[in-house]
Order: C-alpha cells, then structure tokens, then sequence
C-alpha cells in the first residue's frame, strides 16, 4: 500500500513579503544615499584627506627589521645560536611567523644580520676608548682591549655568533663584511 503525495509543497513557510532589514529599509537608507551623492558631487581636491589607520611603511612598533633584531638579539641570549628559529624570533617581536621573510631570506641572513649589528657595536665601543685617548697609543689599544673583553664578557652569545661560522661567511653577506673590517680597522688606525 503505498500513500500518495499530495501535490502541495513540503512544510516550507511562505517567504515574507517587506522591506529588507538594514538601512535600506527606511530612513537609515535615504541618509546613506545623500551623503553619497554629496561626496561624489564634491571634487576629490575639495574634499578632506581620510586619515590613514598608520604611517605608509611603518609597523605597529615602528621599525619591523629592528625589532626583529631585538628579537632575536633576546633570544641568542637565552638559548644561543643553536636554539634559535624564524617563528621564535618573530613570536618574540610580536609579529606573524611570515613577518621575518619580509626583510630575511631565513634564519642564516638573520643571523648575519645581528652579528653585523654586532660588530658595529663593538667598533663603536672601542673608537669610543681610542676617541678618549688621542696622542696616546699606549692608552688606545688599552682601551680598545678593554672593550672587546667587556663586549665578549657582557655579550658571550653575541660574540660566538660573531666569531663563529657566520664569520666565515661574510663575503655572503656584503653588510657583515663591511662591519667586521671597520671594527678591525679601529685596531689598525
């Protein structure tokens, strides 16, 4: 025995018939389209600029590329050169894990990157000792020894990294290069 449909639609309800919920709706609607209308009326020189959520090429914390040396200057200390990763780095700055690629190839340009930072550091600090004795040789180079000791001893995962194998390829990145020959070349002058 079998029963038969009947032809009626299944248990649907009737749509309603009536003005879509939202603004063009009513009042909300007319309020939109005049205000629309005088924008596109007014000429664009006219018209105020709409201010911008951030500067054009400005991260929320300023610098991208420093901050993920910040990053990962804090981390090598922690955990050394061996322990250090891209999404750690960029975990430590505050910043999506494809953050980095935006300035670093990966974690070897990186690297090289804070030990050319490094190296700035520490021939900054030892002009600073030679600046102080002008004339004196002696005293110079006393003061340069001082402060790559200081630097070594304040800095030791840094230094590794600075003297380990990223130094010996330096001629790989051009940046770093440059940095390790002016901070010897403080010792020379």
């Amino acid at each position: 025995k079998m029963r038969r449909m009947s032809k009626a639609a299944p248990n649907r309800s009737p749509a309603k018939p009536g003005p879509a919920p939202g603004p063009s709706s009513s009042a909300g609607a007319s309020r939109l389209a005049k205000a629309a209308a005088k924008a596109a009326a007014q000429p664009a020189a006219d018209r105020p600029p709409r201010p911008r959520a951030k500067a054009a090429g400005v991260y929320h914390h300023g610098d991208l590329r420093e901050a993920l040396l910040d990053a990962a200057e804090a981390l090598l200390a922690q955990r050394g050169a061996a322990g250090l990763g891209l999404r750690d780095v960029a975990r430590g700055a505050g910043v999506s894990h494809a953050a980095p690629y935006h300035h670093f190839a990966g974690l070897p340009e990186l690297l090289a990157a804070l030990a050319e930072r490094s190296f700035q550091q520490l021939g900054a600090v030892m002009q600073v000792g030679v600046d102080a004795h002008p004339g004196d040789a002696r005293e110079q180079l006393l003061a340069i020894a001082t402060a790559y000791v200081e630097f070594a001893r304040r800095r030791p995962a840094r230094f590794r990294l600075m003297f380990g194998p990223v130094l010996a390829s330096r001629h790989q990145h051009p940046g770093l290069d440059r940095a390790a020959d002016a901070s010897f070349r403080v010792l020379l002058d």
